[in-house]
């Protein structure tokens, strides 16, 4: 298996258990750049906050999701089988990282390709 915290592939690894296609966010490769990026947070989840504002990581709900151990809605993410399992800081460092250089989307994901 490979370093959790050297994956380019965060969201498939730690994400897609519960959120792939369907009602919800869909964090699948080729999918989740276009379903995070500048796209409200569903209701009820949403205090009124983005899923990813580019550039500004404390704006964006997903990186409250990931970081806050009492996010302004539900229980910080990712959720084990019975209660948060928060990801370790070197990968919500990458997260971060990736929203304060702008969220560009992955070479083969948002249609650009």
């Amino acid at each position: 298996s490979s370093d959790v915290c050297s994956s380019d592939l965060i969201f498939d690894v730690n994400c897609t258990s519960c959120h792939a296609a369907g009602p919800m966010v869909n964090l699948s490769a080729g999918a989740s750049w276009n379903d995070l990026v500048q796209k409200p947070a569903p209701t009820p989840e949403a205090c009124g906050g983005v899923l990813v504002v580019p550039g500004q990581p404390s704006m964006s709900y997903l990186f409250e999701k990931l970081t806050n151990a009492t996010p302004c809605y539900g229980r910080q993410m990712p959720m084990g089988e019975f209660e948060s399992d928060p990801l370790p800081a070197c990968v919500t460092d990458i997260v971060r990282a990736w929203i304060e250089e702008g969220a560009p989307p992955p070479p083969n994901d948002a249609g650009t390709d």
